[in-house]
């Protein structure tokens, strides 16, 4: 039996967005692997196919830490969380600003 895997792609939802500046063409990304007849299956980036498909998409990936509240280079998505293609100086500032208020709080 193959295995099936998929990639689920939509919008970011206007109710999940910690910060204000998101790129008009952000996206929130899921994959799926062996995916059975009812569409249930693990989710992860974790097959190689699907690193594969990631290193493709995009040149380069950056994932924000809210455990030390940096954005640091990854090699794959490897857990939940804000990944970023591009980081501009602008989406950094916010990006310590948005630390510094969960600082405070």
């Amino acid at each position: 039996m193959v295995a099936k895997e998929r990639v689920i792609e939509f919008p970011v939802p206007s109710w999940n967005i910690p910060f204000s500046i998101i790129p008009e063409n952000a996206f929130c990304i899921c994959y799926q692997s062996d995916v059975d007849g009812n569409g249930y299956g693990p989710y992860g980036f974790n097959t190689e196919l699907a690193i594969a498909l990631i290193a493709k998409r995009f040149k380069s990936v950056y994932r924000y830490s809210e455990e030390n509240f940096q954005i640091s280079p990854v090699e794959n998505i490897t857990a939940q969380g804000f990944y970023f293609s591009e980081i501009s100086k602008a989406l950094e500032f916010e990006l310590s600003e948005y630390a510094r208020n969960l600082k405070k709080n």
